[in-house]
């Protein structure tokens, strides 16, 4: 269940990333990342309120939740985004691809988990695959190595990290998937809100909100990534070993692949497909560890 919640989430995400970039044309990513957590935390609560309505929690998994709602959701994005601003997304998600290790680390020294060489080889196959597609040279301007970039990816990949594996730790109290996801959302946005209040540059404009097209996009991307793809993470690492859905959840570049082709009729290259190929061996070998 772990790992096909991961594919699912990651499936969700591929659709969130054109989603969003149609969103942030009009809106801005300061915006579309304050509005994404807010109608996130909104369609979690409802389906929350439907599902179960039992809004109770112990303090020792509220507060894990709240920190890696803070940590990985709102910190860890917002530098992530500032880095596709500096280094251009491609550049950025090659060197995202430290973040499994990262999270495989992490769980090992709080958690105490381990994956065994089975799934360390299905990890390496995983990411080679990714680091094989992205790492294809194009000349479309998509940005350069340097230092800053990369150390903010970096910072941006181990707040991911973390907040899987405080997400992590209270999920083994016993807390439901959802009403934990609904706990990260609901810590991410205020924390964005309260940002956005302090500065000026970081508040959205309401008046373009309505805009054609615009606000479809950005509703669709809060139902694929903030609620659906956030909540089926949630499902992935709480059914199997934190390290092995940070794996799977980084193979979001080769899903877009066939996403953009049927989006933005961008044709995949021989080395695209070979490293989706790739990755997906990965994958399987992690389903069959």
């Amino acid at each position: 269940m772990g790992e096909l919640a991961a594919v699912g989430a990651v499936f969700c995400w591929s659709w969130t990333a054109m989603f969003f970039t149609i969103a942030s044309r009009h809106f801005g990513s300061w915006a579309v990342n304050l509005y994404r957590l807010a109608l996130g935390a909104l369609f979690l609560f409802l389906t929350h309120l439907v599902l179960s309505g039992d809004f109770r929690i112990a303090t020792y998994p509220m507060v894990m939740l709240s920190l890696s709602g803070i940590i990985g959701l709102f910190l860890g994005d917002l530098l992530l985004f500032q880095a596709f601003v500096w280094m251009g997304p491609r550049l950025t998600m090659l060197v995202y691809t430290v973040s499994p290790a990262l999270t495989a680390v992490l769980a090992w020294g709080f958690l105490g988990e381990t994956i065994g060489w089975m799934g360390l080889a299905g990890m390496a196959v995983t990411v080679s695959g990714v680091v094989w597609t992205l790492g294809e040279k194009r000349d479309d301007n998509s940005g350069k190595f340097h230092l800053p970039s990369v150390a903010l990816t970096v910072v941006a990949a181990l707040g991911q990290s973390a907040g899987l594996v405080l997400a992590k730790a209270a999920l083994n109290t016993g807390v439901d998937s959802l009403y934990a996801t609904l706990w990260r959302m609901i810590a991410a946005f205020g924390t964005a809100a309260l940002f956005a209040a302090l500065f000026k540059f970081a508040r959205p404009r309401p008046g373009v909100l309505w805009k054609r097209g615009a606000s479809g996009a950005l509703v669709g991307g809060a139902v694929f990534g903030p609620f659906l793809g956030v909540w089926l993470s949630q499902v992935a690492i709480q059914h199997t070993a934190t390290g092995i859905a940070s794996t799977i959840l980084s193979t979001t570049p080769i899903f877009l692949i066939p996403v953009a082709a049927i989006m933005d009729r961008e044709k995949a290259t021989l080395r695209a497909v070979l490293g989706a190929v790739v990755a997906v061996a990965g994958v399987a070998m992690l389903f069959f560890r």
